[in-house]
This record gives C-alpha cells, sequence and structure tokens, in this order.
C-alpha cells in the first residue's frame, strides 16, 4: 500500500495499523505533497516501521507545481483509479490560504490538474470529492482576481480592499464548512 502524506492527530504507529487494515495489506511507501520541517518526526516514524519514501512509482503521477504557484508542493495521481491527491494548492471550503501564492498561476494550476480527469480528489485541505472541486476553487480565485484588479485599476488602497471585496453569496455556502 501506498501513503499518500502524513497522518494528522494519530501516532504514526496506529495510523499505519489502520492504514494496513483498511488496505488489506501493510503500508510500504509514502510519498509528500508538500513536506514541511515540522514532518520530520513522523517521517522518521515511518521509516523506522520499514515504510519507504519513494518519487515515483509505477501508476503514480506527480505533478511538482512549486514554480506555478509560488509555494512548494505538489499532486499526485493514482492513474488507475483516477484519484488526484491534489498537496496543498487545492483546499476544499472557502478558507483559501492566499498570502506568498501567485493567484494567476493557482488559477491555470487548477485548471491543468483537472485537465488530468481525476473521478475523485483529495485535497490537501478538507474533505474528499468529485472533481467539480477543482473548478468551484478556480472560480473563487478568478472572482477574488477579477474584483481586486478592478479596485487596483480605481486606484484603491490595500485597506479598502480588505473591506470591500464581496463574493456572492454561493461562494460562502461550502458545506460542511460554511457551518464555522
Amino acid at each position: 500500500a501506498l501513503l499518500i502524506d502524513l497522518p494528522k492527530g494519530m501516532p504514526v504507529d496506529d495510523f499505519l495499523a489502520e492504514a494496513g487494515k483498511l488496505a488489506g495489506k501493510p503500508v510500504k511507501r509514502f510519498r509528500l505533497t508538500n513536506p514541511e520541517d515540522k514532518d520530520t518526526s513522523a517521517i522518521a516514524a515511518l521509516e523506522k516501521a520499514g515504510v519507504k519514501r519513494v518519487s515515483a512509482a509505477p501508476g503514480i503521477r506527480v505533478i511538482s507545481y512549486s514554480d506555478q504557484w509560488g509555494r512548494p508542493g505538489s499532486a499526485v495521481l493514482i492513474v488507475a483509479q483516477k484519484v488526484l491527491f491534489g498537496g496543498p494548492a487545492v483546499t476544499n471550503g472557502p478558507h483559501i490560504r492566499l498570502p506568498g501564492s501567485s493567484t494567476a498561476g493557482w488559477v491555470a494550476l487548477l485548471a491543468q490538474l483537472d485537465k488530468l480527469g481525476p473521478a475523485r480528489v483529495v485535497p490537501g485541505f478538507g474533505s474528499w470529492v468529485n472533481r467539480g472541486m477543482l473548478e468551484r476553487q478556480r472560480r473563487f480565485l478568478m472572482e477574488v482576481r477579477r474584483q481586486v484588479a478592478y479596485m487596483r485599476s480605481m486606484g484603491r488602497s490595500l485597506e479598502y480592499m480588505e473591506k470591500e471585496v464581496r463574493l456572492p453569496a454561493d461562494y460562502y455556502v461550502w458545506m460542511p464548512y460554511d457551518d464555522v
């Protein structure tokens, strides 16, 4: 079995046991979409358990997008099952982290990932859904970009933009995240 990304909120040994039960075989390999310094102890625990870090494997396509998005990250497509692990650039919910990213590159990246034809998308943040989520997130970013560009063309300040950017109501209803 292949583990994409690290377990959160659960000891690595417990997670490996649960993942092994679900997969019907032990986890032998792992791949990270967004390695961070804070992941060092979890990576060490995986390696101690005999799980090997892989950069590529048969039937797996890795799409590195750091240059396009402006921050570190990659996506992993499990080709046969058409499951896309989107990594940190893919968010299912309205709480997108914009600072440090290239929103123009981000919009293009989401279109590129959608063209891969995934049946299911596992975002870096939020619950997994069908591929329609990629288009929704792309539209969300395009609307923010449209409004900011208009306000910049009118000479508005950042403080003004932060108060006046208003998205259509349907952008705020993002179940189950609209309850927070």
